[in-house]
Formats: structure tokens, C-alpha cells, sequence
């Protein structure tokens, strides 16, 4: 999460000190705009707790934070009232971490060395509710937008995770070391919480950031099939572009 942080702060940080006079005032619409895409990149700091993440940053020289990962999403909302949104999005996700076993090196006290790579992919929809109108109409035939739209929001949705991990591996059983490729993937149930804002510079584009926490959890399965389940939930923030028609 600590990794997150600066990504929000930067992007609010940069909202807060633009005049309201950057925002194109004779800018209108004829009627309210009914759809508004966003494309943003930020950073997820994963929850990695309990199952499997025991069991790597306890036998390898992983850490918590090498699950961190660099966001891509996309989100497109669609007007359904004055303060309410229908909202469809996709993200994906990926880190990738080189490490080593902390107890044993081989035979030539070499370390035994592999990567994790852990990737999440999820589509969702939910809800946005705007607490400030978004604009205000003029007589019949225009609609001025506000420069600056906070919101909340929820949604539920599927994710697709692969974990996979790539090297040299300690048998435990005989502390032989074995070359391999490891495995588990799956797509689970995932819900969401969110918060965020836009700053409109003209009437149709602006700059968006957000924050957003997933629930989510899965099955561990293939070469994994045995553990606990991993937990793919987790805290992301970005910023972007925004624009609207």
C-alpha cells in the first residue's frame, strides 16, 4: 500500500493547484454527456497474506513488497441518473521478482536461484455515485459541466491470476535441487471499493485518479493443488486520463 500512496498524492496534488480558470468555461454540451472513458496507470500493494505467501518469503529471499506491481486499467462508465454511473472495467497487473533459497546453495556454493511472477487480470462492473452535480442545465439546449467531480463507488466482478515461479528448486525430502517450472492459475469471484475524483480541463477531457481497494481470493491449483488458498486482494491506485461525449 505504502507504494501506492505517492501515485494518489501526486495526482491530487496536481488537481489541487489548477486553477479553476484552466477549465474551459464557455465549454457546453447540448445535453448531459451519457459516456466517459478512462485509461490509468498506478501501482497495487498487494495484501499477500497467509498460504502460499508464507511458505515463498519464508523458504526464499522474497519480501512482502516484491508482490507489489505496476497497473494498467481502463474503466467505461455510462450515465444512468444525475448522480449515478453504470461502470465496466479491466486492469491487468504483473510483478516479477528474482530470488534465492535462504538455507541451501549447491554444490559448488552457488545460490539456487529462481522467479516468481504473479499476474492478475480482473473485469468488473459496479456502481459510481457523484455526491456534487456534475453540471447544471441552461434552458433547454445546453448543459455546462463542473470542473471538479469527486465519487464512490462499488462493484463485483471476475479475476484471472497466474502464479509461476521458473529456476532451481530444493527437494526437501532429499535435498536434491531440480530445475522446473511451477504453476497455478485460475479465475475466482472478486468484489471492490473505490474512491476517487476528475478534474475536467475542457468540457470532454480531463485528468482522473483513484483509489481502490479488491477482495478477492482463489484456489491454488496444478503444481500448487494442496496449498491454501492464495489471497489476490488488495489496494491500487492510479491516475490518467479522462474523457466524455
Amino acid at each position: 500500500m505504502r507504494s501506492a500512496l505517492p501515485v494518489v498524492f501526486a495526482a491530487a496534488a496536481l488537481i489541487s493547484v489548477l486553477p479553476t480558470s484552466a477549465f474551459a468555461q464557455d465549454g457546453f454540451f447540448f445535453k448531459a454527456p451519457v459516456v466517459s472513458l478512462e485509461v490509468r496507470v498506478g501501482r497495487t500493494g498487494p495484501a499477500v497474506g497467509g498460504g502460499i505467501f508464507d511458505d515463498l518469503t519464508s523458504n526464499l529471499t522474497l519480501e512482502r513488497k516484491d508482490f507489489a506491481a505496476t497497473t494498467f486499467a481502463a474503466d467505461a462508465s455510462f450515465r444512468a441518473s444525475g448522480r449515478m454511473d453504470v461502470v465496466i472495467g479491466t486492469g491487468y497487473a504483473k510483478s516479477s521478482a528474482l530470488s534465492e533459497s535462504r538455507e541451501y546453495v549447491d554444490q559448488d556454493d552457488q545460490p539456487i536461484v529462481q522467479t516468481t511472477r504473479l499476474s492478475k487480470l480482473p473485469v468488473s462492473a459496479g456502481a459510481r455515485f457523484y455526491p456534487l452535480s456534475r453540471g447544471e442545465a441552461i434552458g433547454q439546449y445546453a448543459w455546462i459541466p463542473r470542473p471538479f467531480t469527486p465519487y464512490v463507488g462499488a462493484g463485483a466482478g471476475l479475476m484471472h491470476y497466474r502464479l509461476e515461479q521458473q529456476g532451481d528448486f530444493v527437494n526437501y525430502q532429499d535435498l536434491s535441487i531440480f530445475n522446473d517450472r511451477l504453476e497455478s492459475t485460475g479465475n475466482t469471484v472478486m468484489a471492490y471499493g473505490e474512491g476517487g475524483a476528475s478534474y475536467w480541463l475542457n468540457h470532454r477531457v480531463g485528468l482522473s485518479a483513484g483509489a481502490r481497494y479488491t477482495f478477492a481470493t482463489a484456489d491454488m491449483r496444478r503444481d500448487y493443488e494442496g496449498f491454501d488458498n492464495i489471497d489476490l486482494s488488495g489496494f491500487q491506485a492510479s491516475a490518467g486520463l479522462a474523457v466524455r461525449f
